[in-house]
């Protein structure tokens, strides 16, 4: 009698999950009529598919998650390096994927203060002018090294703080880094 609940200790990643290698070969990407990006694999159109970075921040063209929009969680293929592609495709899947990460980079904090639980931020950042709010703080900032932290607002904007310590004083107590 075997037993079920045993951990699978032989097994390789390849003999429990499928991954799908999507290539020029065998794999297109086009506009759709509603104007979004859409994927044919071996002549089968998807449709419209969600394109999802795997590493979005150490490697910004590879390592690209193609979804089925209807079933979020199947996954058509990855893209390893879309540089592979046709040049007009590269741009398709690239103007695509800015649009999802669109990320500004915070250049200064204007302003910062708490109240009721909230922290309300004024920046400079590589987008202009910008004013969000954040909730949360110990949830909604992702420290990314020593020096770099992603700051995720109410309605799920991402900031990039590209050198902390470049911050004035009191935003760096607020958000818990102390120079």
């Amino acid at each position: 009698m075997t037993n079920n609940n045993a951990p699978i200790v032989d097994a390789k990643i390849e003999d429990i999950v499928t991954i799908v290698k999507l290539t020029p070969a065998d794999s297109e990407f086009y506009i759709t009529d509603g104007g979004f990006v859409g994927l044919k694999m071996n002549g089968d159109d998807k449709g419209r598919v969600q394109l999802m970075k795997m590493r979005p921040f150490s490697d910004e063209d590879g390592y690209i998650s193609v979804r089925d929009m209807e079933e979020k969680d199947k996954e058509h293929g990855i893209v390893y390096a879309i540089d592979t592609f046709p040049a007009e495709q590269q741009k398709m899947v690239r103007d695509e994927l800015a649009l999802r990460y669109f990320t500004p980079s915070i250049i200064d904090v204007t302003d910062i203060k708490e109240e009721y639980g909230y922290t309300f931020i004024k920046a400079d950042t590589s987008a202009g002018k910008r004013e969000f709010v954040m909730r949360d703080l110990s949830n909604n900032i992702i420290f990314l090294s020593q020096t770099k932290a992603l700051l995720v607002d109410t309605d799920g904007n991402r900031y990039l703080v590209p050198e902390l310590r470049k911050l004035n004083d009191k935003a760096l107590r607020v958000i818990g880094v102390w120079a």
